[in-house]
C-alpha cells in the first residue's frame, strides 16, 4: 500500500485566501479533499505526523515526521484520495519513529472524517493511549470544539511518564485503567478517553461539512484558536465554501 503525498507548509495570513480557494475547489467535487491548519502555541518545535485510510485499510509507508516551529501556523493539504474513516494527525514534543497504523505509541492525536453521515465533519481528540501536547479542533465557521487545554503532562503521575531520548517527558500515558481514565477526564471533557466512550459522545464534535479544520496545540489554546480562526475569517472575507 502506498501512502498518498500531504502537501505541508508554513502559511501567513496573506497566503491563506489562495491556498483554501483550491481546496474548496477541489473539495466540491471529491469527498476526501480538504485542509488542516494547525498552530503551534509551544515554545519548542512540534512533531506532526499521520495516518490516511482508503475505506477501512490503514496505507502504510515511512514514517511521517512534520517539524513545525514555536508560534508558527502550517497548512496541511489532504490528499484528494483519500475518504473513509480514521485519518488521524499525531503531535509531540518529540519525532514520532513508528509507521502509519494505528500504533503512534501515545501522541495526542486528532482524528477526522471530512464528509459523512448526513453530510457533515466528524473530528475528534482521542487520548485512548495518552497525550503529549494539549490540544483543541474546530471546523472554521461552526462552533464545535473537541479537545481539551489542560496540560496533563504537566501533572502526570511518574509512573504514566515516558521519557525522551533527551531524558524529558514526552507523553503521559493512558492505562485504561480507572485511575488514568479518571485522570484524563478530570476538567477535559471534550476529548475521547477509552474506546465507545460514553461520556464524551453527547460532547458536539461535527459541524456542517466545510474543507478545513483548524487545529491549535501547545500552550493556550483556547485562545490560540479563536485568534486562529479570527485570522483565517478575516483573510477569506466573503470567500464561500
Amino acid at each position: 500500500m502506498y501512502l498518498p503525498a500531504l502537501v505541508a507548509r508554513a502559511i501567513t495570513a496573506v497566503d491563506i485566501p489562495s491556498a483554501l480557494g483550491e481546496v474548496s475547489k477541489a473539495f466540491s467535487t471529491n469527498p476526501g479533499s480538504g485542509a488542516v491548519l494547525l498552530y503551534n502555541g509551544a515554545p519548542f518545535p512540534m512533531h506532526v505526523s499521520w495516518d490516511w485510510c482508503i475505506g477501512t485499510a490503514v496505507l502504510s509507508s515511512q514514517p511521517t515526521d512534520y517539524v513545525l516551529e514555536p508560534y508558527a501556523t502550517s497548512f496541511f493539504e489532504l490528499p484528494s484520495s483519500i475518504q473513509g474513516l480514521g485519518h488521524a494527525f499525531y503531535v509531540s514534543r518529540t519525532p514520532n519513529p513508528e509507521i502509519a497504523g494505528p500504533k503512534r505509541t501515545h501522541d495526542t492525536k486528532m482524528e477526522f472524517l471530512m464528509r459523512g453521515h448526513g453530510g457533515h465533519m466528524y473530528f475528534d481528540v482521542d487520548v485512548e493511549k495518552g497525550v503529549s501536547i494539549p490540544m483543541i479542533a474546530t471546523d472554521l465557521f461552526g462552533p464545535m470544539k473537541s479537545g481539551c487545554g489542560v496540560d496533563k503532562l504537566a501533572t502526570c503521575p511518574e509512573q504514566w511518564k515516558h521519557y525522551g531520548s533527551d531524558g524529558l517527558p514526552d507523553q503521559c500515558l493512558n492505562w485504561q485503567t480507572s485511575d488514568s481514565i479518571g485522570y484524563f477526564r478530570d476538567s477535559c471533557p471534550g476529548w475521547y478517553v477509552m474506546w465507545n466512550d460514553e461520556e464524551t459522545r453527547g460532547v458536539p464534535s461535527f459541524g456542517m461539512n466545510r474543507p478545513v479544520l483548524l487545529v491549535a496545540a501547545g500552550g493556550d489554546v483556547d485562545a490560540n484558536l479563536e485568534n486562529l480562526r479570527a485570522q483565517t475569517l478575516a483573510a477569506v472575507g466573503s470567500m464561500v465554501y
